[in-house]
């Protein structure tokens, strides 16, 4: 995260830890954000999304951005 706040110092960021069912603490912190970004696994080829972004995106009351991961 350090070499992205470096690189770009005027966006604000807003890091969140939280224990629970990723879903529920996702869908919960939904509530009032301007985007909530996700990751998912990287698969060639398919539009697979696993249960916790599956229910983020079902449950959520906020844009997501659904962001493949490396």
């Amino acid at each position: 995260m350090k070499p992205w706040r470096r690189r770009y110092p005027d966006i604000a960021v807003t890091e969140h830890l939280e224990l629970g069912f990723a879903a529920e603490m996702l869908v919960s912190l939904a509530v009032g954000a301007q985007l909530l970004v996700v990751g998912r696994s990287r698969r060639t080829g398919s539009r697979y999304v696993g249960h916790v972004v599956h229910s983020t995106l079902d449950f959520a009351n906020a844009p997501i951005a659904v962001v493949p991961t490396k």
